[in-house]
Parts: structure tokens; C-alpha cells; sequence
């Protein structure tokens, strides 16, 4: 069993930077056998967090997004009828694609964190890693335009680019 866990790990960093991620950081936890914090597609692109709790026959895939400054004080300024109408969509858009999701609404922030887990008996294939990986960026993306539609900001034309050169605010 020790000499497997090794081979997942490098077999993780390998797929993610193989198919265009950057390796941020490895965080360090008592509680995980490793993790990786990469960003995708690019170096403007989304933090994906990759971990593998110790003991466990499983990877989670996570991607975290907290309300920027403005659209916290747009957020807070609604009313509570409105407040759980925006937080009702975003956990209808992030269940729809059959993830998990954490959810902190506070005085000081609004967070969301969208979940997969990959259960690993056989090995891992490029396939299945890189599926799951792009369903929680491409959720994620899909929560951001949520978010500002919902609060009506203004967006350039050059910030829908999906060119290979995009240097899109989008993926921010």
C-alpha cells in the first residue's frame, strides 16, 4: 500500500501540468497524505486544489471563489429575501453539476467552494482526473458569470475573448 500512494502523487502532478496547469504550492496538513494548489488554464487563471486525505481511497478536487469587495457590498446591501434568492441560485447552479459545495456568508466575506471527490480502487486515469478538474473550473466560471449578471457589472467585449491569447478578467 506504501508504495502506491507515492506513484498517485506523482501521477496527479504529472496530469495537471501535462494537460496546462501550474503548480502553485504543495500545502502542508497532519491530516493529508499530500495536496497540490495549481492554477489553470493559465497564470491568470483559477486556483484548483487537489488532496488526498490520509487514509482515505480518495482525491478531492475543490476550486474556491469569494465575492470581490464590490460585489460583497452589493451582496450585503440586499435584502434577506434577496440574499438567499442569489445563494439559492448559486447552490442550484453548483448541485445541477452534481458537486459538493461549502458556503461561509458572514460580516466579513462570502465564500463558495466547489467540490469533487474521485474514488481510486484501480489507478486514476488522465481522463477521468481531467474531467473532473474541468467540470469544477468550468462550474466555477459559470458561478462567476452568475455573479456578475447578479449584480449588473459591466464587462468589455475583449473580456469574452476564448482566443488561445485570452488574458480574460473572467478567469479572476
Amino acid at each position: 500500500m506504501e508504495e502506491k500512494q507515492p506513484k498517485l502523487r506523482d501521477l496527479i502532478r504529472q496530469y495537471f501540468l501535462d494537460i496546462g496547469g501550474l503548480l502553485r504550492e504543495e500545502p502542508k496538513d497532519p491530516k493529508f497524505e499530500f495536496a497540490f494548489k495549481f492554477l489553470y488554464p493559465n497564470e491568470r487563471g483559477r486556483n484548483i486544489l487537489v488532496i488526498k486525505l490520509k487514509n482515505k481511497n480518495q482525491i478531492e478536487i475543490s476550486n474556491g471563489t469569494s465575492l470581490s469587495i464590490e460585489h460583497k457590498s452589493r451582496f450585503d446591501v440586499l435584502d434577506n429575501k434577496n440574499k438567499i434568492s442569489f445563494i439559492r441560485e448559486l447552490q442550484r447552479m453548483i448541485t445541477h453539476d452534481k458537486f459538493e459545495f461549502e458556503l461561509v456568508s458572514n460580516p466579513e466575506k462570502f465564500l463558495f467552494v466547489i467540490i469533487d471527490r474521485i474514488f481510486i480502487k484501480k489507478g486514476l486515469s488522465i481522463n477521468t482526473f481531467y474531467k473532473s478538474f474541468q467540470s469544477i473550473f468550468s462550474c466555477s466560471l459559470g458561478c462567476v458569470l452568475f455573479i456578475q449578471g447578479y449584480f449588473k457589472e459591466d464587462i468589455k467585449l475583449e473580456d469574452l475573448s476564448t482566443g488561445k491569447d485570452r488574458n480574460s478578467g473572467l478567469y479572476l
